[in-house]
C-alpha cells in the first residue's frame, strides 16, 4: 500500500456564543483571534446568574428590580420606607406587639398593636446582690468578677439539702395582669453546667427554662419543674469570658412576680430538679432584670429598690396615641376677640371686648378632647349661642382655660 500525507485550507472559522457573551473577529478567513466579552445581557438564574443586569444594593446585595421579601431578619443598619407588611414581620414577628427599645419616632398611627417603650428600668432590686435574695438549699458566694470586669457577681452554692437549689427574688414584684415581661440574669457556669431562670407568680405557676451554660444553649421549657407553665419564649445570649445572658418572656396572670435563678443537676426538660446537693457545686450569676416588653433591653443595675422611669410604657392594643395637637411657642400669639374665634397654639393672648361666641376646635381635640389657655387683655365675654357651654366675663390677666368636651362639641370656660 501507498500512502500519502495530505494537506488543505480552512477557509472560515466562525464562533456563536450565548446571549449574555459577545464575540469579534468571527469568522476568521485567513488568520486572526476570536475574542470574548460580556454583553451586559444577564446571565438566566438557571445557569448560576442573578437573572438581572442591575443590583438594588451593594455589599450583602438584594439582586432583583423589585425584591420581595419573605419573614426578614433585618439586625442592624438604616431601615426606611419599609411597607407596613414588612415592620409587621420584622418588628412583630406575629405576636400582635410592637416593641421599640432606644429613641425612636413614629409618623402616622400605630393600629391595633401592644406597644411597649421600654428601657431604663429594672423592676427587680438587689439585681446584682444574691445574697440579698430568698436561699432554698444553697449559700451565697460574693467578689467574683462580672461581665464588665468589676467583682459584683456572685456565685450560688448549693447546700447538701434534697430540695430545689436556687435563689429567689424578695419581696415580691409587683407587674401588671395581662402585661408582657421579660426577665433576664447574667450566668456563667462554674461546677455546674446546667442552670434555670424561673418567673414565678404568687398563684404558684411557674415559668422555667433549663439553659447549658457550657455550650451556651437553650434546652428547653423545664416541664418537669412544679407547677410548671409554658412561657412566652426564652434566649440566651453570649457576653464575655463565659458568661451568658438568659431570658424567659412571659405574660402576668397575676399582679406579683418573683425571679429564680436555679441550679440543676441534670440536662433533662423533665427534671427532677430536687437532688441532694453537692456543697462543691455552683454557678455564677449577676445583673438580674425584670422589665415591662418581649425583649431584654440594657441592664439597668439596682440596689434597694427597683429603677422605673417614663421611658418603660405598655399602651394595650386598641389604645389611642397622640402628640399635642398644637404647639406651643415661645412668644404666644394675640387673637382680637371676635364672635367665632380660631386658636392654633396651646396659649394664646385675647385682645378687645367683642363678645366669643363660638371658638373652633382644632383638631385632634374635636375627636379627643383637650384643653387651651386664653390670657384677656381686654374684657372679653363669652357667650352661648355658638359652642361656649357656659357665659363669662373675662379678667384681665387672669388666664382663662377652655376645656373642650369632643363628645357636646363644647367648650367649659374655668370661671
Amino acid at each position: 500500500n501507498n500512502k500519502s500525507n495530505t494537506t488543505g485550507t480552512v477557509t472560515s472559522v466562525a464562533a456563536t456564543v450565548p446571549s449574555f457573551l459577545s464575540v469579534s473577529g468571527s469568522p476568521i478567513t485567513t488568520s486572526g483571534t476570536l475574542a470574548l466579552t460580556y454583553s451586559g445581557t444577564a446571565l438566566p438564574v438557571a445557569n448560576g446568574g442573578t437573572g438581572v443586569t442591575t443590583s438594588t444594593g451593594s455589599g450583602s446585595t438584594v439582586l432583583s428590580t423589585s425584591p420581595t421579601l419573605t419573614t426578614p431578619a433585618i439586625t442592624g443598619g438604616t431601615i426606611s420606607n419599609l411597607t407596613q407588611e414588612l415592620i409587621g414581620q420584622s418588628t412583630d414577628q406575629g405576636t400582635g406587639v410592637l416593641q421599640v427599645t432606644g429613641q425612636s419616632t413614629f409618623n402616622g398611627a400605630v393600629t391595633d398593636k401592644s406597644l411597649y417603650l421600654q428601657g431604663g428600668n429594672n423592676l427587680q432590686n438587689y439585681s446584682q446582690d444574691f445574697s440579698s435574695w430568698a436561699k432554698t438549699a444553697v449559700t451565697i458566694g460574693t467578689g467574683i468578677t462580672d461581665p464588665t470586669g468589676a467583682t459584683n457577681a456572685n456565685s450560688i452554692i448549693e447546700t447538701s439539702a434534697t430540695n430545689y437549689h436556687f435563689a429567689g427574688s424578695t419581696p415580691t414584684i409587683s407587674v401588671t395582669l395581662g402585661s408582657i415581661y421579660t426577665a433576664s440574669v447574667y450566668l456563667k457556669q462554674g461546677t455546674r453546667q446546667y442552670a434555670l431562670l424561673v418567673y414565678t407568680d404568687v398563684s404558684a405557676k411557674n415559668y422555667p427554662v433549663l439553659f447549658d451554660l457550657n455550650a451556651g444553649t437553650i434546652l428547653g421549657n423545664a416541664t418537669g419543674f412544679a407547677n410548671y407553665a409554658a412561657p412566652l419564649s426564652s434566649s440566651i445570649t453570649a457576653v464575655n469570658n463565659g458568661w451568658y445572658r438568659c431570658t424567659v418572656t412571659v405574660t402576668a396572670t397575676t399582679a406579683q412576680a418573683y425571679l429564680y435563678a436555679s441550679l440543676s443537676n441534670t440536662s433533662s426538660v423533665s427534671g427532677p430538679f430536687t437532688y441532694a446537693g453537692d456543697i462543691t457545686k455552683y454557678i455564677y450569676a449577676w445583673g438580674a432584670q425584670l422589665e415591662l416588653g418581649t425583649q431584654a433591653s440594657a441592664y439597668t443595675p439596682t440596689t434597694t429598690v427597683a429603677v422605673t422611669t417614663t421611658n418603660n410604657i405598655s399602651v394595650p392594643s386598641g389604645s389611642v396615641i397622640q402628640s399635642k395637637p398644637f404647639a406651643t411657642i415661645a412668644s404666644a400669639p394675640t387673637i382680637a376677640s371676635a364672635s367665632t374665634i380660631a386658636v392654633t397654639t396651646n396659649i394664646a393672648f385675647i385682645s378687645g371686648t367683642t363678645t366669643i361666641n363660638t371658638i373652633t376646635a382644632p383638631t385632634p381635640l374635636t375627636s379627643g378632647g383637650g384643653q387651651l389657655t386664653l390670657i384677656p387683655t381686654g374684657l372679653f365675654l363669652t357667650g352661648v349661642s355658638g359652642n361656649i357651654a357656659l357665659a363669662s366675663a373675662s379678667v384681665v390677666n387672669k388666664a382663662l382655660i377652655m376645656t373642650y368636651d369632643s363628645t357636646t362639641a363644647k367648650w367649659y370656660p374655668s370661671y
